[in-house]
């Protein structure tokens, strides 16, 4: 059952789309966010997408050094992973990070499933967690456009970003293609 607009305008048909289990948060807002609000907002996904990008980066190839020397790489490389994935572990546990759901994000819009439904048209204030490995997540503006009721109970909130910066917009674009890139990768070595 769909509610709200009969044609919806679907965020998620323009460009690549990253699906996974991730945590997600939602709010309503009583009014758009003010341009103040907005600008923090942009700024500080940035920061996060840089952050995240660093962490996605593959250890770069060690050429013209001697075995000795990359193998201390790798394997400071590989510590500071651990410690990262120790300390993100301990953060998620006192920040108390939402369980995972199905979500769908482009650079447009996001569609997650949840039981607390937002009403269509509104403005939301949308949390997702992009690494798990990192729990800080990405806050941005949305309008609601669809809330679609599934049989289990649950629901499908789908929603158009609302106010994201050229700078936020490009930074979500390469994370989400990054992904991209390395599922099809898996795919081609199975």
């Amino acid at each position: 059952m769909l509610t709200g607009m009969d044609v919806v305008d679907n965020p998620l048909e323009q460009g690549v789309v990253y699906q996974a289990s991730l945590p997600v948060a939602w709010r309503p807002l009583t009014e758009p966010p003010s341009e103040d609000r907005l600008l923090s907002l942009n700024e500080s996904n940035c920061k996060l997408l840089r952050m995240l990008s660093v962490l996605d980066d593959q250890p770069p190839e060690i050429k013209d050094a001697s075995p000795e020397i990359a193998q201390e790489l790798i394997r400071l490389d590989s510590k500071l992973s651990l410690v990262l994935e120790l300390v993100s572990e301990v953060l998620a546990h006192q920040l108390d990070v939402p369980e995972p759901t199905p979500v769908a994000v482009s650079e447009y819009g996001i569609e997650w499933q949840g039981t607390e439904l937002p009403e269509v048209n509104r403005h939301v204030l949308v949390e997702v967690y992009l690494n798990v490995f990192f729990p800080r997540p990405l806050k941005v503006c949305a309008i609601v456009n669809a809330v679609t009721k599934q049989e289990s109970g649950t629901a499908k909130i789908l929603a158009r970003f609302s106010g994201l910066s050229e700078d936020v917009r490009d930074g979500l674009a390469k994370l989400i293609f990054r992904h991209h890139r390395r599922l099809i990768a898996s795919r081609r070595s199975v």
